[in-house]
This record gives structure tokens, C-alpha cells and sequence, in this order.
């Protein structure tokens, strides 16, 4: 098995060769990044429509947009995340790469390949009388989609975020997501071509539908985020968030500000040394070992210490 999951929670896939927990290092600036992917409800029956949406770092430097695309599995009973790639290869990642081969001597390139795209996936679209084990659920950083109602349902589906950070776009990644999935080699969760994944427990009648955390606000030096002064280079800052993890969450901390101290906390506290200069992101996600996931976003100014 050639996966490695995010707890079962959230996250950047990594085809490797078992299931694991996946922490990513909490300083960015390598490269493009999921860091969490949060689907609302997180667990829910079929038939139900249910939100996703995904928090991802796109370096400051980066010169192509982010192209996304989600695919939504229903497996058979005793089947894991596994088959839905299988399943996937030919119905998406299969035409997508036949667009970038039909739109290489096009004027603009990256126009045809999305219109390419746009037409060869439109009868793969979920509720388009495709099958149920793979079926396309939209496009972008967050989508909707309706959970489709299977007889003998398993206890998860999966949505897949399959996201393009380089100039050529879902087409330029599709043979690179291929030829990793029948290699079964280990892939890394930066760079131009990203395979992500979130599960969703499937709940039976007369269950209730799961709720996801909250991160109302980042305190930055014990004040509101939007409140925050501009930061001194070198000067380290207390962090916290609002409110508290309940019992039983923790959270995960990003920057490319500088250096935090922890990169995961049970509690809300932690600090930050920044030493760059000018505009950067601290960035939380709160997971509750349930499956649900919240997360927060704060735009940060940093300027040089006086001399």
C-alpha cells in the first residue's frame, strides 16, 4: 500500500510504502505546500452535501498560478484509499495528460490545456451518472459536492486535491502522478505537483453529522491578529489561539516569518522569532482527533530592528 495519510485526518499524500501520520516542517518558504484540507461536515451521511476546502502556501516568489482539481472516492466495502487512484488513472489523470500532449503546439498553451481539461473531465463530473468510485468534484481550492448514495456504503469516502503549482498546470502533472502511483515510489509534498487527501467517516441513520473545531484568532504579543504592530526582525513574539484546543486536539503551526518555537502544541501558546523582513503568514490548523479540522491564517509585517 502506497499511501501515507495525515493521521487519517488531513493531508499531504506521500506514496509511500504504509499508512502513517504525516507531520510536515513548520517552516515554509521551500516551496508550494497543502498544509490541511477541512471538509464541513466532517463526517456525514449520503446524500448530504458537504464543503471542502484547503489552506496552502504558495511562496512569494512563485511565478505560476495554482491549479486544483478534486476527486471524490466511494470504495467498496474493504477497499482502502488505494483503489480510488486506481480507479482515478485512467477516468482523470489518463485524459489529462492526453491534454498537454494535444495542446503543445498551441499558441497559448495553458489556455488550451484548461479548456482541454474543462471538456475532457465534464462527463466525469460527480452526479453526472458516473461511477461512484471516482468521479470529479470541481476545481479550485474548495468545492461542493453531494456524498452519492451507494448500497453496502463503506465506513469513509475520500476527497482526493490533486494541485499544480507549475507553469504547465494539472495536464503537466498528470504523467508525473502515474507514473508514482504504479512506481510506488516516495513523492515529496512540495513541489510543482502535489497528491493530497481527506477522509470522511460516512454515518448511518440516525447519527449525527460531526462539527469541525474553531480558530477564531491568532493572538500575536496577547492582542487581536488584525491589532497586531508591525514585528521587529530578531525579537521574539508570544503566539496564541482563540480559543483554547479542547481536550484531546492539538494544533499545527506554520510560518515563513522565521523560526517557532514548536512546530505541533496540545495547548494554544507559542512563539516566534522572526527574522525576515517585510510581509509573511503565520498559518494554524487545529485537528481534534475525530476527524475534524479547523484552521487560520495571519498576515504578519516584519521590520529591520533599529540600529
Amino acid at each position: 500500500m502506497w499511501f501515507r495519510l495525515a493521521s487519517s485526518l488531513c493531508t499531504a499524500v506521500v506514496l509511500s510504502g504504509c499508512i502513517k501520520g504525516f507531520d510536515p516542517a513548520s517552516k515554509l518558504g521551500g516551496g508550494f505546500l497543502v498544509l490541511a484540507i477541512q471538509v464541513d461536515p466532517p463526517s456525514a451521511h449520503a446524500g448530504e452535501r458537504v464543503h471542502a476546502s484547503s489552506l496552502w502556501y504558495v511562496p512569494a516568489d512563485a511565478t505560476a498560478a495554482v491549479d486544483a482539481l478534486w476527486i471524490l472516492c466511494v470504495p467498496q466495502m474493504g477497499e482502502g484509499p488505494e483503489a480510488c487512484m486506481d480507479a482515478a488513472m485512467g477516468q482523470v489523470f489518463g485524459r489529462l495528460g492526453q491534454c498537454r500532449q494535444a495542446c503543445e503546439s498551441d499558441p497559448d498553451p495553458e489556455s488550451c490545456r484548461d479548456d482541454c481539461a474543462l471538456t475532457a473531465l465534464s462527463d466525469s463530473m460527480c452526479g453526472q451518472g458516473v461511477p461512484a468510485k471516482a468521479c470529479v468534484a470541481g476545481f479550485g481550492g474548495r468545492t461542493d459536492v453531494v456524498l452519492p448514495i451507494v448500497a453496502d456504503p463503506p465506513p469513509k469516502a475520500y476527497l482526493f486535491l490533486l494541485a499544480a503549482a507549475g507553469a504547465d498546470g494539472l495536464s503537466g502533472c498528470a504523467d508525473v502522478w502515474v507514473e508514482e502511483i504504479r512506481a510506488g515510489s516516495p513523492a515529496a509534498p512540495t513541489g510543482d505537483c502535489t497528491l493530497s487527501v481527506k477522509s470522511v467517516a460516512l454515518v448511518g441513520p440516525g447519527e449525527e453529522d460531526g462539527t469541525n473545531p474553531v480558530i477564531q484568532d491568532v493572538l500575536i504579543a496577547g492582542g487581536a491578529s488584525k491589532d497586531a504592530s508591525t514585528l521587529t526582525s530578531g525579537t521574539t513574539v508570544d503566539l496564541s489561539v482563540v480559543p483554547a484546543p479542547a481536550q484531546g486536539s492539538y494544533l499545527s503551526w506554520f510560518s515563513d516569518c522565521g523560526d517557532l518555537d514548536h512546530s505541533k502544541t496540545l495547548g494554544s501558546d507559542n512563539r516566534l522569532k522572526p527574522s525576515v523582513v517585510g510581509s509573511c503568514e503565520v498559518d494554524v490548523a487545529v485537528r481534534d482527533g475525530q476527524g475534524g479540522l479547523g484552521f487560520f491564517r495571519v498576515a504578519i509585517a516584519v521590520a529591520q530592528p533599529d540600529s
